[in-house]
């Protein structure tokens, strides 16, 4: 496999599994089981690990890169859950419009009345500022924290297959 395939595997892989796992903790989410810091650590992690688990498969050994995808991948996840919370809302507003008179529904159809995603994602942001930001602090810092970790042995690993190598070489 090549340098570039390695990396678009790395990548797509990793937006995969960014909506996936958003997908997956909002589903736990609407079961109401959530602690407040410990779900976005949890989640975070499991990401992490998800990542040092791609990275394995590719191999990839560039850690500024590494840390930088999974803090953009983890606020990606963020906002997935927030675009899946909007997408859920939008369906019961049409649940509720569709139980109402004949002439709501119709007007409902004829101008669009619900908020767009990033009208819905502003209010969030703006109703709940502190709870949001460490949403997205403690899912980047987790997920940075095993993708840190979880790449430094194999970076060292490298490094003494390098120096190995250099010895027998000359």
């Amino acid at each position: 496999m090549n340098p570039l395939e390695r990396y678009l595997l790395w990548f797509t892989g990793g937006t995969l599994a960014a909506i996936a796992l958003a997908w997956v903790a909002f589903q736990i989410q609407q079961q109401q089981f959530a602690p407040a810091l410990l779900f976005p650590l949890a989640v975070g992690a499991a990401f992490g690990g998800v990542l040092v688990l791609l990275n394995r498969a590719t191999k990839l050994s560039n850690p500024a890169l590494l840390l930088t995808l999974a803090a953009v991948w983890g606020l990606l996840l963020v906002v997935t859950q927030d675009y899946i919370g909007h997408r859920t809302r939008l369906a019961a507003l049409d649940e509720q419009f569709a139980a109402s008179h004949p002439l709501a529904t119709a007007m409902v159809g004829e101008t669009d009345m619900r908020p767009t995603f990033g009208e819905y994602l502003r209010a969030r942001v703006r109703n709940q500022p502190v709870w949001w930001s460490v949403d997205v602090i403690l899912i980047v810092a987790a997920a940075c924290g095993i993708v840190a970790l979880g790449t430094r042995p194999t970076r060292r690993l490298e490094q003494q297959q390098t120096d190995q190598q250099g010895p027998e070489s000359a």
